[in-house]
């Protein structure tokens, strides 16, 4: 027997209650369609469905089953009705207008393909930019204070990490908010456009090719030159080989920074969330320096971006080595050196992808560079296969868009799945 299915939507309060079995009549208001599923058995939908994560929002279009049609009360556009009970939310709408289901899902897919095909604009604009010149005027602040003690030096640190990220989180929310606010699809297309800014990967294709290209015109000159845009270590002594390794460490470690966790975080929060996740990223590459500078002003803001990319750079590295199973790599030699090196580095982090890069591509990367005029000491990861080619540079791009694929179609199908069995309008 099908049963009648009738959606209501939440136009008063955003946590509705139920009093005797029965909806409060002057918080639904029916939107007059006819759904088809099954109802369970009568009285399996009570108060224990209202839990946080069921309740319905404001403006959201919900679906109850019913075994007859609900009793219409003496105001002809209310209802007052006895639950039975609900199925997972099939519609939403969004102030009258039909809204996605597992939007994130969408959003991440739209927001990627943008990067690919555009890349990253350089204009005063971007809102990268604009995080970065709000950190260097927190520093100026810092440096006119010339605070003797460490602990006041962290404090500001600490204070400065916490302003950034907080506005940025809420500027962002503000904004999609407000557009959301007038259309629905404007907020989604704003939304897309602010998640497009986050994701580098196109960026970091570009950059590396460009010493590539260098290296196969025999300039190495320009090389260098080029490589000294995307890493810190002084790159004017490096041979051709030292050259390889610093584009493909580079791309390898900022895999998770620039691409997996940014798409991971803007799928839990969306824009909000991905761009605090941004200025955690921007404020540990302008502060987490350590000399005498910034060794206790920036300590907060690194500490903070190493539990940030805990999860995700450990992610990136199983993307990886799924890369290499999708492009004929050495699948072996991936999953072998990243258990055995992956530790193998002063961050907790970066060691992740750059060892199943060493394993799958059969390069040994690490070792000993010159930072800022001072020799650092870091230990070898993967073994030596091959000798440095630029043709590894175009390798280590290609398993850069294999994992970063992987994670926009893993990442969209959970959250298409989340949101249909949750509910959930905002996964």
């Amino acid at each position: 027997m099908q049963i009648p299915r009738y959606p209501v939507t939440v136009i008063g309060k955003i946590q509705p209650r139920i009093k005797d079995g029965h909806w409060e009549r002057d918080q639904m208001v029916a939107t007059g369609k006819v759904g088809w599923k099954i109802a369970h058995k009568p009285g399996d939908f009570g108060v224990r469905r209202l839990r946080r994560r069921h309740r319905p929002r404001m403006g959201q279009t919900i679906f109850f089953r019913f075994e007859e049609e609900p009793e219409k009360s003496r105001d002809s556009q209310l209802y007052h009705f006895h639950v039975n009970s609900a199925s997972f939310i099939s519609e939403l709408r969004y102030g009258g207008q039909q809204m996605l289901i597992g939007r994130m899902a969408y959003i991440i897919i739209a927001a990627f393909i943008l990067d690919c095909i555009i890349g990253d604009p350089q204009n005063p604009f971007h809102p990268i930019r604009i995080i970065g010149n709000s950190i260097s005027l927190g520093i100026k602040i810092y440096r006119k204070a010339i605070l003797k003690r460490h602990a006041a030096q962290f404090l500001m640190g600490m204070i400065l990490t916490l302003i950034i990220v907080g506005l940025s989180y809420t500027v962002t929310r503000l904004v999609t908010w407000s557009f959301y606010s007038l259309n629905y699809w404007i907020g989604f297309i704003v939304e897309v456009l602010i998640c497009y800014f986050l994701i580098a990967a196109k960026c970091l294709k570009d950059e590396s090719m460009k010493v590539c290209r260098s290296l196969d015109a025999g300039d190495i000159e320009d090389a260098r030159k080029n490589l000294s845009f995307i890493v810190g270590r002084e790159t004017q002594n490096l041979n051709e080989q030292g050259i390889v390794k610093g584009a493909v460490e580079t791309v390898a470690e900022n895999l998770s920074d620039g691409v997996i966790a940014p798409l991971i975080f803007i799928c839990i929060g969306g824009a909000a969330l991905g761009m605090a996740y941004k200025a955690i990223n921007t404020l540990d590459s302008m502060l987490g320096y350590r000399n005498d500078d910034f060794e206790y002003f920036g300590k907060f803001a690194a500490r903070l971006d190493d539990a940030a990319n805990f999860i995700p750079a450990r992610v990136s590295a199983l993307l990886m080595i799924l890369g290499s199973v999708l492009l004929g790599m050495d699948v072996k030699g991936a999953a072998r050196i990243y258990i055995r090196d992956r530790y193998k580095h002063k961050s907790p982090n970066s060691g992740q992808t750059e060892s199943v890069c060493a394993g799958a591509l059969g390069l040994c990367l690490g070792g000993d560079n010159y930072y800022h005029g001072v020799l650092v000491h870091k230990p070898a990861i993967g073994d030596e296969k091959h000798e440095p080619a630029p043709g590894h540079i175009i390798a280590v791009n290609r398993l850069m868009y294999a994992a970063s694929i992987s994670a926009v179609v893993l990442l969209a199908a959970g959250s298409i799945i989340f949101a249909m069995f949750r509910g959930r309008s905002y996964v």
